[in-house]
C-alpha cells in the first residue's frame, strides 16, 4: 500500500540501501564485477574504460588496495547515491518518516545500552 501513496520514497529507501551496501568491500567489487562484464557484451572499449587505474604491486601484505566501481573510486559512488537518496526522501515528503524512525531507533538502542528499563522497572514496580 505505501508503494501505491508514495512510489518515490521506495525508490528513495533502494538507494539508500544501495549507498550503504557499496561501503561493504565484497559488495563493491562484486558489483563493479558484474557492471564491467555486462558492459563488456555490448561494448568492450567503454568497458575497458570503466577499469580501475592500474597500481603499483606492494609486496607489503598489511596494504589495502582502494576499491573502484567502474573505474571510480568508492567514495564518489557513495557520495552520489547518498545525495540521490536524500533529494528522493525530501521530494517524496518521506524525510520526515526517516527522522523519526531514525530517532526512534537511536532512543531504542540507548535504553537498551544503558538497561533504563531496569531503572524504571525499579521505580514503578
Amino acid at each position: 500500500m505505501a508503494f501505491l501513496r508514495r512510489p518515490l520514497a521506495i525508490v528513495a529507501a533502494l538507494t539508500t540501501a544501495l549507498s550503504i551496501a557499496f561501503l561493504n568491500d565484497s559488495f563493491a567489487g562484486t558489483f563493479s564485477e558484474k557492471i564491467t562484464r555486462t558492459v563488456r557484451q555490448f561494448s568492450p572499449h567503454l568497458a575497458a574504460k570503466m577499469r580501475p587505474p592500474l597500481t603499483p604491486v606492494i609486496r607489503d601484505p598489511s596494504a589495502k588496495r582502494a576499491i573502484h566501481i567502474c573505474g571510480r573510486p568508492r567514495w564518489v559512488f557513495v557520495l552520489v547515491f547518498s545525495i540521490v537518496s536524500f533529494i528522493l526522501w525530501s521530494v517524496s515528503c518521506g524525510i520526515l518518516t526517516v527522522l523519526w524512525a531514525f530517532a526512534i531507533g537511536l532512543l531504542g538502542t540507548l535504553v537498551l545500552n544503558f538497561k533504563i528499563i531496569f531503572w524504571f522497572a525499579y521505580l514503578f514496580l
